[in-house]
C-alpha cells in the first residue's frame, strides 16, 4: 500500500493499493501528483475498486467455486494487465454436484493470459495451485 501517488512500471499514476485513473471509481476517486491520502481512506479506495472485479468473476464463472477460488480471481483480475477469456475460465459444465466436486479436483490447471487484441498470449495464470 502507498499513501503517497506514484508512477507505476508503466508510467500510471497509482495510489493506495494499485489505484488509478483508469479504475471506474476514478471519478470519485482521482488520483492527483503529490496526493496522499490515509490508510483508511486506502482501503475504502480498494473496497470500491474491487466490486467491479467481484462483478467480473461472478458474471463469467458459471460453474460453483470456493471463497478462496474466488477470491484469487477477483485479485488476478483487479491486477491484470491482460486477460483470460470466459469460454477458459469455465471450463466443462458440471450437470450435477458430484461432476462440479470431480471438475474442481481437477486443479491445479493453466489459463493462457491474453493482450487486449485478444489473440496474443503475454502469459499464463494457474489456478489451485
Amino acid at each position: 500500500m502507498e499513501l503517497t501517488a506514484y508512477y507505476d512500471s508503466a508510467g500510471v499514476l497509482t495510489i493506495g493499493y494499485g489505484h488509478t485513473n483508469r479504475s471506474e471509481t476514478a471519478g470519485t476517486y482521482p488520483v492527483s501528483v503529490g496526493q496522499t491520502i490515509t490508510a483508511a481512506k486506502a482501503d475504502e479506495i480498494l473496497k470500491a475498486d474491487l466490486v467491479q472485479f467481484e462483478k467480473v468473476v461472478t458474471n463469467n464463472v458459471t460453474y460453483p467455486i470456493n471463497q478462496n477460488l474466488f477470491d484469487a480471481l477477483v485479485s488476478f483480475t483487479f491486477n491484470l494487465i491482460g486477460y483470460a477469456k470466459k469460454l477458459e475460465l469455465e471450463g466443462p459444465k458440471p450437470k450435477t454436484p458430484e461432476e462440479a466436486v470431480k471438475l474442481n479436483n481437477r486443479l491445479p490447471r493453466e489459463l493462457p493470459v491474453y493482450d487486449v487484441d485478444g489473440e496474443t498470449i503475454i502469459g499464463k495464470f494457474w489456478i489451485g495451485e
